[in-house]
C-alpha cells in the first residue's frame, strides 16, 4: 500500500490545529463554579416568571428551540475571555444622526456594565452604494436593505481586533438575515465573536422625538442579546429573559433587559463576574436613566444575590 506522505503530515497540522483551537476556549467547569451557578439560581429563580406558552406569530412559534441548560453551555466550548482577548468593541457602521448617536453612546455604556468589560469603539467606512448586488436588496419602502452576512462574514470579521472578545456593529441601515425574511433587528455569531444590530427598526426618533425613551430601551436589549450570542448563548426558552428570541417589536419590548437566572449563570462563567458591583452598577445606571422598574429590580436582585 502506498502512502501519501504529504497529506497525512497536513492532516495531523490540521487536527492538531482544531484541537489546539478547542482547548483555547475549553476550560473546565470545577464543582465550586457548579455550586456557583446553583446558588445563581436558588437565590433569583423566584424573582423571574417562566416564559409563556408562545402567541401566534411569536419567535418560539414561529421557530421551536431547545432548551440549553448551563451544563449544555459550558460543555460546548463557548468563546470566552482569554488572557489576549480582553475588549468588546463597538463598531459604527454608518453614520449616525444626533440622537442616534446618543444611544450608541448609552449602549456602550450599557454594555461596558452588563458585561463587565471594558468596551472600545471605531468606525468602518462602509460603502452602501457600492455593496456587491449578492448582499443587498430594497426594502419595502425602496431603501437599502443589507445582508447581515455581509457584515459577520466579511466587513466585522476581517476588522476583529486581536484583542477582542468580540466586536458588534450598529448600523441606521435596514438588515436582513435571509431571502426568505422581511428584515431583522440583529443577528450575531455564536462562534466567531461578531455580530450586528440596526437601529433603523427601533424607532425614527429624528421625526418622533416623543419615543426616544423606547428606542433607546429597545436599542440597549438587540446590542445586549446579539452580545449574549457572541459568547456563545443560544436563545432562552426558560423564562422572560433578555435571551428570549423576538419576531416581532412587541415581543422586543415585552421581554426585560435582564438575564434569567440560567443565562446569568452561564454569562457569570464565562466573564467571571463581581456580581455585587455588577449589579451595583446596573442599579445606578437605570437610576440615572429614569427606569424605575429596572432600578427597583437591581435594588432587589443586589440584596439576594450570591458573594
Amino acid at each position: 500500500m502506498k502512502y501519501n506522505i504529504p497529506f497525512i503530515i497536513a492532516l495531523i497540522i490540521l487536527i492538531s490545529s482544531c484541537s489546539s483551537q478547542h482547548e483555547e476556549h475549553l476550560r473546565p467547569v470545577s464543582k465550586v463554579e457548579q455550586k456557583r451557578a446553583a446558588m445563581i439560581y436558588d437565590s433569583l429563580s423566584n424573582l423571574h416568571y417562566a416564559l409563556p406558552a408562545p402567541q401566534k406569530g411569536d419567535w418560539l412559534e414561529a421557530h421551536p428551540e431547545k432548551a440549553e441548560s448551563f451544563q449544555d453551555y459550558v460543555e460546548k466550548w463557548p468563546q470566552t475571555k482569554t488572557a489576549k482577548r480582553t475588549k468588546l468593541y463597538l463598531v459604527k457602521l454608518s453614520p449616525f444622526m444626533a440622537t442616534q448617536q446618543v444611544i450608541f453612546d448609552k449602549t456602550m455604556t450599557y454594555l461596558s456594565l452588563f458585561y463587565d468589560t471594558e468596551v472600545d469603539t471605531f468606525t468602518l467606512n462602509i460603502d452602501y452604494e457600492n455593496i456587491p448586488e449578492k448582499f443587498f436588496r430594497k426594502n419595502d419602502l425602496q431603501e437599502i436593505q443589507v445582508l447581515t452576512d455581509f457584515f459577520l462574514k466579511k466587513e466585522l470579521l476581517k476588522a476583529l481586533p486581536d484583542d477582542a472578545w468580540g466586536l458588534i456593529g450598529c448600523t441606521a441601515v435596514d438588515i436582513f438575515p435571509d431571502p426568505k425574511w422581511n428584515f431583522v433587528f440583529g443577528q450575531a455569531s455564536l462562534s466567531n465573536r461578531v455580530g450586528v444590530w440596526s437601529m433603523r427598526r427601533l424607532g425614527d426618533i429624528e421625526n418622533y422625538p416623543e419615543t426616544k425613551n423606547r428606542a433607546f430601551m429597545r436599542n440597549l436589549k438587540v446590542a445586549s442579546h446579539e452580545t449574549g450570542h457572541m459568547i456563545s448563548m443560544k436563545h432562552c426558552v426558560y423564562y422572560d429573559c433578555l435571551m428570549n428570541g423576538s419576531a416581532h417589536i412587541l415581543e422586543n419590548d415585552a421581554k426585560p433587559p435582564y438575564l434569567c437566572p440560567v443565562c446569568l449563570a452561564k454569562a457569570d462563567w464565562n466573564r467571571n463576574f463581581d456580581l455585587h458591583d455588577r449589579f451595583d452598577q446596573l442599579f445606578t445606571f437605570w437610576n440615572e436613566n429614569q427606569y424605575d422598574i429596572y432600578h427597583q429590580y437591581y435594588e432587589i436582585v443586589k440584596e439576594v444575590a450570591i458573594k
